[in-house]
Order: structure tokens, then sequence, then C-alpha cells
């Protein structure tokens, strides 16, 4: 099987996010949405960005993990990563650490101008990497903050990368709202399937051995070229001996973890709609 940190396919776009990181560096901070669908490798392309900037940069890496979660969670995560003491910050005369989120609105003010200040204060040191993964599953606060900071760190040498999911987030309406108040100062990258090149290397290395053009294409069919339904794919066919079977042109099954993902995906639907399907 591949190496966790196989690569192909992405190199223009990690290209487009290493020219927002330069420009950041430079003091022309900003805001970043990587796109695409489940699976698409958004989380990927950004963990390669944070590889490619190394020690050059601070990074901040906050995940947003659905309604369930404490108002704020992602930006809490955030706050932990940056250099320097996490337990206490001034803001103003008072002082609050990374534990200290009220959740009364009429603390949010400070809340949010604490973190921003802890933002500040980490750019000064070195130019700063701040990642919102999954931001479809953002909380109301945590979406709040994010308007706020996204306009403050245009000033610092600050870029704050966020992962979204198009179709969730377009079914989120807090998601919605704040993802539309921030268009004309966001960046979008987009992720869309692997071309069938990419696909024939990325088989190659999971499977360790050259793919030909046409199993590449085949794969590509099934999968659409998503990443993630490649690997499950390449992973269901190894395990179960079937690798020679696809090569010489024999039928490509569903993985089990791919049919998970369309199935809660089809679940979001209306009734009707699944009736439909």
């Amino acid at each position: 099987m591949a190496r966790r940190d196989a690569f192909v396919g992405r190199e223009r776009q990690l290209d487009e996010l290493l020219a927002h990181w330069r420009a950041a560096s430079e003091g022309e901070g900003g805001f970043v949405v990587v796109s695409g669908e489940a699976g698409i490798g958004k989380t990927r392309l950004v963990e390669h960005l944070v590889a490619e900037v190394g020690r050059a940069a601070g990074v901040a890496w906050g995940t947003c993990v659905g309604p369930d979660a404490p108002p704020l969670w992602p930006w809490r995560a955030v706050l932990r990563d940056l250099p320097g003491d996490p337990g206490t910050v001034t803001a103003g005369p008072a002082t609050a650490g990374a534990g200290d989120f009220a959740d009364r609105a009429g603390d949010r003010a400070r809340t949010y101008a604490v973190v921003v200040e802890r933002l500040r204060l980490a750019a000064a040191a070195r130019p700063l990497l701040v990642v919102l993964d999954d931001l479809h599953w953002a909380d109301p606060d945590s979406l709040s903050l994010l308007r706020l900071a996204a306009g403050e760190v245009r000033r610092a040498p600050v870029l704050v990368v966020g992962t979204l999911r198009p179709d969730e987030a377009a079914a989120a309406s807090d998601v919605r709202a704040a993802l539309s108040e921030l268009a004309s100062s966001t960046e979008v990258v987009h992720l869309d399937g692997l071309p069938v090149d990419a696909v024939a290397r990325l088989v190659g290395e999971l499977i360790g051995r050259e793919a030909r053009p046409e199993v590449a294409a085949a794969v590509v069919r099934r999968t659409g070229g998503n990443p993630f339904f490649v690997r499950e794919l390449m992973r269901l066919l190894v395990a179960e001996g079937g690798v020679d079977a696809v090569m010489s042109g024999g039928p490509l099954e569903v993985p089990p973890r791919v049919r998970d993902v369309l199935l809660r995906r089809v679940s979001q639907l209306s009734a009707s709609t699944r009736s439909v399907l």
C-alpha cells in the first residue's frame, strides 16, 4: 500500500496555496477556502501546505466537529497551538486564557478580541498559518469569529485556510450566510476529481506496479477520480486478492467505506428524492 504522504495530481493547487502564503508572509494576510466533495483531498492538500512552509511559519490547526461540539471548538484548538504562553493574554483591562470562553452574548466581543489579539501576537514573531478544517460543520460562534478574524488578518502576516464541502455548506444556513458575507474577500481553491494520468500514478503507488491507461480510465469512471474512493477501491482489491483480475479488465466493486459515505449523503436528501433514487 502507498505511504500516507502519497500526493499526486494537486501540484497546481498547492502552488496556488503557496502563492497565498507568500503574500501573507509579506504582510498581505487573507482567507482561503479549499473546496470540494468528501474524500477529494482537501485536508491532505492543506497538510502538504503545512509541510512546505515548514519552520518558516507558526501553524495553528482547529477542526470543526459538528453540532454537538462546544461553542468556538476549532478556535480553542487554534489557541492551544499558538506559540507563547497559552494561559493568559491581555485584552484591554481583562485577561483570558485558551479555556476562558464565555457563552453569554455580552462577553462575545471581548472573547473575539482576545482571539484576534492572540493571532496578532503570534504573527508578530513569525508569519502564521491558521487552518480551520471542515468549516461546513462550524458552529455559529466560530463563524462569527471567522468573519471578524478574516477582516483583521488582512493587516497582518496571517493566512487563514478553511476546508469545506460545498454541498453540506449549502445545506447549513449559518455557514452559507457567513461565506456569503465573506465572499468578496475570500480566495477559493476548488478540487475536482483527479485526471486519468494522476489516477494511474496513484493506483501504481497503491498496488506497487504500473497501472495501464485503460485500467486507470476504468477506475476514474468508477470513482470520478475521487482520491478517497480510489484508495478504498485499491485497498479492497489488495485485501481480497482482486488486483490481477482488475488489471486484466475485471469488474470493480464498491468498497464498504465508500458505500458508507454515499449512504450518508443520500440520507441527507428529502424522502421523495430518496424514493426516486
